[in-house]
């Protein structure tokens, strides 16, 4: 589903929301769908700590943000939606949150539907994932869950098809 049809501004053309603003925008998008079932899991919680640090968040804003999502009070609402392109960092952060997903136990429903609206969100596309893919699974043979991880990587990719 895309910003538009979820009912988020459409992206401005030749206009963007500066880093420190897109990161906030991007953090409160995945809280607030961390919070659609009124309850943040654990491991929805490490996600979004781990999101929070890679897009370099400061810990009053992550609050922030988390705040707004759990009230439903958008902050965004009289702001047009970033341009949805891959700026640099990006694949990191979003790696790093797959990674985060693929070691816990279980991965639920809610951690593959934050990873997938992080993805979209991003812009990343379906070669920018084989990429990340690719370096998780080269990683697999350099730390203790690197085949546990595969198996989850496999799982996921079987359950969500990239477009």
């Amino acid at each position: 589903m895309s910003e538009e049809q979820k009912g988020y501004a459409s992206p401005a053309q030749g206009k963007g929301m500066d880093a420190e603003r897109r990161a906030q925008w991007l953090y409160y998008r995945i809280a607030e769908a961390a919070y659609a079932d009124d309850i943040v899991t654990g491991d929805e919680a490490q996600i979004l700590s781990i999101i929070a640090r890679s897009l370099g968040l400061s810990p009053m804003d992550a609050l922030e943000m988390l705040t707004a999502a759990r009230s439903g009070d958008d902050p965004f609402t009289k702001e047009e939606a970033p341009l949805t392109k891959l700026e640099m960092g990006d694949a990191t952060t979003y790696q790093g949150a797959l990674i985060a997903a693929l070691d816990d136990e279980v991965i639920t429903e809610d951690e593959w539907a934050m990873l997938n609206l992080f993805r979209s969100l991003l812009g990343l596309q379906p070669e920018d994932h084989a990429t990340i893919e690719e370096a998780i699974r080269s990683m697999a043979d350099e730390d203790d869950n690197g085949e546990r991880r595969l198996e989850r990587l496999q799982q996921y990719l079987v359950a969500h098809p990239l477009e």
